[in-house]
């Protein structure tokens, strides 16, 4: 296994963790699928009317709505996927001697290292969120938004009898 690269750290519930870089392979794949996903579901479901401006947001905003937006649109195999390959660059902080590690909380077998979060809902949610967000947003943003809504309300006008 590579050595994960760190991005930042992060607390949730209490626990410090550090969020790493995913490869480039899995970086490509989780923003092509999640992108697809994105783009279908707006074409079913426009957000709104393409012609209205969305609200004012930044970048960072954007990118952890579509992040979300994307998340709740997945069919559950796609759903596991993505978030295996999500938490597959979490670590959790264990006090070894006196230095605190990054422990991977993966194993290899999909299993998470440590069985409390098999039950901790909350926990698992953030740091697939966050883990996402600190791996994509710099490919997510206000104009991809603007992109994808005009894109989809194209679909559907040319869609009209």
């Amino acid at each position: 296994m590579d050595e994960l690269e760190p991005i930042k750290d992060t607390t949730v519930n209490g626990t410090k963790f550090q969020l790493c870089r995913l490869s480039a392979v899995d970086g490509s794949f989780l923003l092509m699928a999640l992108m697809g996903h994105l783009q279908k579901a707006i074409s079913a479901n426009p957000i709104q009317d393409a012609q209205q401006p969305p609200p004012e947001t930044n970048d960072e905003q954007s990118a952890s709505t579509l992040i979300q937006f994307m998340l709740m649109n997945l069919d559950e195999q796609t759903f596991r996927a993505v978030q295996r390959k999500a938490l597959s660059v979490v670590c959790r902080y264990e006090k070894v001697g006196d230095t605190l590690m990054p422990v991977p909380i993966l194993m290899v077998n999909g299993m998470f290292s440590y069985p409390q979060l098999n039950k901790d809902i909350s926990t698992v949610l953030t740091l697939t969120s966050q883990s996402l967000f600190a791996n994509l947003s710099p490919f997510l943003s206000k104009s991809m938004l603007l992109f994808l809504m005009a894109g989809a309300a194209t679909n559907q006008s040319n869609s009209l009898p």
